[in-house]
């Protein structure tokens, strides 16, 4: 997957390659950078690391069914 927004930045930034696994549903660790359906079919991580990023603190929790995957690592170019 391709990272096509700027909600993770600095730690992941557009253009970025990463390898997802996909997992449904299942436990997703405290820290573990998800990837999920937004309800405007985007894919976001539930909390972004930039101060205006769209995410949980927008539009709440987000419930399992949405889960797409875990970011397993960046790949390289």
């Amino acid at each position: 997957m391709t990272i096509s927004g700027e909600s993770m930045a600095p730690t992941y930034l557009p253009g970025d390659r990463v390898l997802v696994h996909r997992r449904r549903p299942g436990r997703v660790g405290r820290g573990q950078v998800v990837v999920v359906r937004h309800p405007d079919l985007e894919r976001l991580a539930v909390f972004g690391d930039g101060v205006r990023s769209a995410d949980s603190r927008h539009w709440g929790y987000v419930s399992a069914d949405r889960l797409l995957g875990v970011v397993a690592r960046r790949m390289s170019t």
